[in-house]
């Protein structure tokens, strides 16, 4: 009994120290999308982590007339897989990352109305790991 105890805790060791190494580390991914932002004259103002397989929603209060830029990077070199899409206040869509069939590695737009906006950062596939950076300029 003790042997098949002890075998069992070495099975939950490998198990957990996977699960450790398995996690997604996007911070690997902000350098490549501030990269993106920077050359186009944009500020950085955030960094929005996704991880997992049912993406991420995070909210921004975005300025009439403000130029904004989101700057996507995951795995792929051509960000296949991980898009972005923004909605208005009243969840309609503005714009998307994924037109077409093909996946752009940022999205730049002129905001037309300020107030309450969401960005829903979604996968196609796997893996399930991500980051979008929020750059803007005047």
């Amino acid at each position: 009994m003790k042997i098949f105890a002890f075998y069992c805790l070495i099975i939950l060791f490998f198990f957990f120290n996977y699960q450790l190494f398995a996690q997604c580390d996007t911070d690997k991914y902000t350098d490549k999308s501030i990269k993106r932002i920077q050359p186009e004259g944009y500020t950085f103002l955030k960094t929005y982590p996704v991880n997992g397989e049912k993406g991420k929603e995070y909210s921004y209060i975005f300025s009439h007339g403000t130029k904004y830029m989101i700057a996507l990077s995951n795995q792929d070199a051509h960000n296949k897989g991980f898009y972005l899409t923004i909605y208005d206040s009243n969840k309609k869509q503005v714009v998307s990352s994924h037109l077409d069939g093909k996946y752009f590695p940022a999205i730049q737009f002129t905001c037309k109305s300020t107030g309450i906006y969401y960005m829903r950062f979604s996968f196609d596939g796997s893996p399930h790991c991500g980051v979008g950076v929020l750059g803007m300029k005047r």
